[in-house]
């Protein structure tokens, strides 16, 4: 199968690449003038453009039989024109309509844990749409609602949150750090991706993607200063507060306010239809971010 991959040399990206070659296919990624190249390999071929510019999307689609769209942001950047209603919803109509005009029929999505929580955010109402555009689209489409995606892989979860273990001696429990999250390796969900293009079974699905265990905030954040080798304080700060620190501080905050109130809401999920369906042996959190060991 040809797949072109939209997002592939981001944070999932390569590891989805990786996957695919590795199970046959033949790839097309679509690579933003900004972005770092992916490797080199016989079936490996890239496609300069964006999920912004439509004539490069009909050049990367031409010939292919699935598209896999990783493309997504977690923050805004209005001087640099990154916003979710240009790179979400702009750029997902931009890559339905190139799928669409290519013949393409199978349609894998990148969307996340807790679209349908009922919480309004910018994210998580881009992310519905997203959602919506591709089931009414006429493809064979599988989508995907992972969790904190967890690994060692510099942009990630964990390597964020490992540089402010680092530097912070204080590490702040949002709002009691009660609520759970329930990180997935980032190697599952490249498995599940792939997979799913042999599964017919996974056609016309939404699955939940998580990990093998649950940890509060504060585990999380004990764990992960165990991983840096670094003694910590865990402190109590209310959830109010942390936002309006948030809102204040503006870029200068490692997350914005919206960020936090889902970060709060918790991240957990029964994944165990997609472990199911895709054969999926999950990896445990420690494995999956054993390279930010020290």
């Amino acid at each position: 199968m040809k797949v072109a991959v939209t997002g592939g040399t981001g944070y999932v990206g390569p590891a989805v690449v990786e996957e695919l070659l590795r199970a046959g296919h033949d790839v097309v990624v679509l690579e933003h003038h900004h972005a770092a190249p992916v490797g080199e390999h016989p079936r490996l071929s890239r496609a300069q453009g964006s999920v912004n510019d439509a004539r490069s999307l009909r050049e990367a689609f031409a010939g292919c039989d699935a598209v896999v769209h990783l493309v997504a942001i977690l923050r805004e950047d209005a001087k640099r024109h990154v916003t979710f209603e240009r790179v979400h919803l702009e750029g997902t109509r931009n890559v339905v309509d190139a799928a669409k005009g290519a013949g393409v029929e199978r349609f894998l999505l990148m969307s996340a844990n807790g679209v349908e929580s009922g919480l309004h955010t910018p994210y998580f109402d881009t992310k519905r749409e997203m959602e919506r555009m591709v089931k009414e689209a006429g493809f064979a489409w599988t989508i995907f609602r992972p969790s904190y995606i967890a690994g060692d892989a510099e942009g990630g979860f964990d390597a964020i949150f490992a540089d402010i273990v680092d530097k912070a001696p204080v590490l702040p429990s949002f709002a009691g750090g009660k609520f759970e999250i329930q990180p997935i390796a980032r190697e599952d969900v490249a498995k599940a991706f792939v997979r799913a293009l042999a599964t017919p079974e996974s056609v016309g699905k939404a699955y939940t993607l998580v990990g093998p265990e649950r940890m509060t905030w504060n585990d999380y954040l004990h764990r992960l200063a165990d991983v840096r080798n670094r003694k910590r304080i865990v402190a109590y700060v209310p959830g109010p507060i942390v936002v309006g620190a948030a809102r204040v501080a503006g870029r200068h905050f490692p997350a914005d306010p919206d960020q936090l109130r889902m970060l709060m809401l918790g991240n957990t999920g029964d994944g165990s239809e997609a472990v199911r369906d895709f054969g999926l042996d999950l990896v445990a959190w420690d494995d999956a971010v054993s390279g930010l060991r020290r």
